[in-house]
């Protein structure tokens, strides 16, 4: 139902096929789209609150211009559309870069974005095993208005 929802959790999607090397690969099976935003948009509260959680910084950059255009004040050639009012958390202790007006942090969400403790799984550990303790992490903290 519209407005039905108050916080979406998205953690380490799937990028699709050109984000991991297969540059010639189909990303026609991809979720994260325009299309996907704006259906999560009308779903999500008044306040409700999108928190993505990702190891691939790439493919973050490219989530933040996809939702940086549909955030724009004028809707995309060939749409009418309204533009989606999300907007970036207040500011969170991590560090950030601005990407197409939207806050990318560095590290993990913490209390602050709706997780409530700290947790790893099982990819966490692989990863960890496999790479050290240079893991990185990036999350977009962003909530309707």
């Amino acid at each position: 139902k519209p407005q039905s929802v108050s916080h979406v959790f998205i953690n380490f999607p799937e990028p699709p096929s050109g984000y991991q090397g297969l540059e010639s690969a189909s990303n026609e099976l991809h979720l994260l789209t325009a299309a996907f935003f704006t259906d999560l948009h009308a779903i999500l509260k008044t306040d409700g609150r999108l928190t993505l959680l990702s190891d691939n910084g790439r493919y973050c950059r490219a989530l933040c211009a996809t939702l940086g255009a549909l955030r724009a004040p004028t809707a995309p050639a060939g749409t009418s559309r309204a533009p989606l009012l999300f907007a970036c958390e207040e500011e969170h202790t991590a560090s950030f870069e601005t990407v197409c007006g939207l806050r990318l942090y560095h590290g993990v969400p913490g209390s602050e974005c709706g997780h409530l403790q700290a947790e790893t799984s099982y990819f966490d550990r692989l990863w960890e095993y496999r790479q050290g303790n240079e893991t990185e992490r990036f999350f977009l903290a962003l909530k309707r208005v």
